[in-house]
C-alpha cells in the first residue's frame, strides 16, 4: 500500500510555539546535505507543530511516522528519521517537511 504524504510548506515564523533556536539546536548535527540521523518523537513533532497550517495534520502517536525534508526522496520505513538538504535550508525555511505517514513497516 502507498503511504500517505502530506506536504507541509512552512509559510512564516507567526503563531509558532517552538523557536528557531530550538530548531537549529535539534538539526545542529553533522548530518546535512541528504544524511540521516534519528530524531526522538519529541523533537519530530515539535518540528510539525513548528510550520502553519499542521494544525490541520492530525497524525497517529505510533510507530510509521517519518519527518523529511523536502529535496529528500523516498519513505526509509524506520519511524522518526529526519532529512535535511542543508543548513541553509533550515535556517531560512526550518526545513519544509514532508511528513509522511507510512501504512507500512518496510
Amino acid at each position: 500500500m502507498q503511504p500517505l504524504v502530506v506536504l507541509c510548506l512552512v509559510l512564516g515564523w507567526l503563531g509558532s510555539q517552538v523557536s528557531a533556536a530550538n530548531v537549529l539546536r535539534i538539526f545542529e548535527r553533522p548530518f546535512f546535505h541528504g544524511h540521516r540521523a534519528s530524531v526522538s518523537k519529541d523533537q519530530c513533532k515539535d518540528l510539525k507543530e513548528f510550520t502553519l497550517g499542521v494544525q490541520s495534520l492530525k497524525l497517529p502517536e505510533e510507530e510509521g511516522i517519518s519527518c523529511y525534508f523536502y529535496g529528500e526522496p523516498g519513505c526509509s520505513g524506520a519511524p522518526y528519521r529526519a532529512y535535511t538538504t542543508s543548513r541553509q535550508d533550515i535556517q531560512e525555511y526550518a526545513g519544509s517537511l514532508l511528513c509522511v505517514t507510512s501504512t507500512t513497516s518496510t
